[in-house]
């Protein structure tokens, strides 16, 4: 395996640290306290929100419009629109950009030995590439593909053959490293190339999706390539 597909968030760069650094200073500003309790009813929402957004089922603009709306509601603070709301957040999170422990060592020591390296991501524009940037990982990268970019998500296989339309690198060779079973390895597995399941917490896979390889830390990709 040489062309190495990297997935963005939680994968090289720490979104759950970016998402709790942002999510305490929204809720600071509007006077909603900060305990396990109020960030449960964000994380419950947020993930259901996306897993409709993944199947196709809610649009990306629909997700951002509800996703504070419903919030808010829930914790008792009923707001006429959360878009506002949520444009904030994310501009919030864009400024955060913690690599996930030995990122940059093994993104280094791949480019080194020639491995043509892409970034895969879910993301949107205004939040993942200000990330990329200022993590200090872009120039490690031949190209980096944005879901809203693109017009469609992982795990469809409309967003692999796209990547693999632009890029110079045949997908006979690939393989996608990421820590969602059902975007990056399902999407993977779809698209015919080898999968990597990065599980730092040692997660149970119930799902019955099945990467090739699972790995607890970055660097024993070393192992696999």
């Amino acid at each position: 395996m040489k062309t190495i597909l990297f997935d963005l968030d939680n994968t090289l760069l720490d979104f759950s640290k970016a998402e709790a650094e942002a999510l305490k200073q929204v809720y600071e500003k509007y006077e909603i306290p900060l305990t396990e309790e109020t960030i449960e009813v964000y994380e419950n929402i947020n993930a259901k929100l996306w897993e409709a957004n993944e199947a196709g089922l809610l649009s990306r603009s629909e997700l951002f419009s509800q996703r504070f709306t419903t919030v808010f509601t829930q914790l008792g603070k009923p707001i006429e629109s959360g878009r506002m709301i949520d444009d904030e957040y994310r501009r919030l999170l864009s400024e955060s950009a913690h690599l996930i422990e030995g990122a940059g060592e093994l993104l280094t020591e791949l480019k080194t030995a020639g491995h043509p390296l892409y970034i895969v991501t879910n993301g949107t524009p205004k939040v993942s590439r200000p990330r990329i940037e200022k993590s200090g990982i872009a120039s490690f990268f031949k190209d980096v593909f944005v879901s809203e970019e693109i017009g469609t998500n992982k795990p469809s296989k409309a967003f692999f053959d796209y990547v693999f339309e632009h890029i110079p690198e045949s997908s006979n060779d690939a393989v996608i490293v990421g820590d969602s079973l059902s975007s990056d390895i399902k999407g993977g597995i779809d698209a015919g190339i080898q999968t990597i399941w990065f599980n730092p917490l040692s997660i149970q896979n119930d799902s019955g999706i099945v990467p090739d390889y699972e790995i607890k830390n970055l660097k024993e990709i070393l192992a696999y390539i």
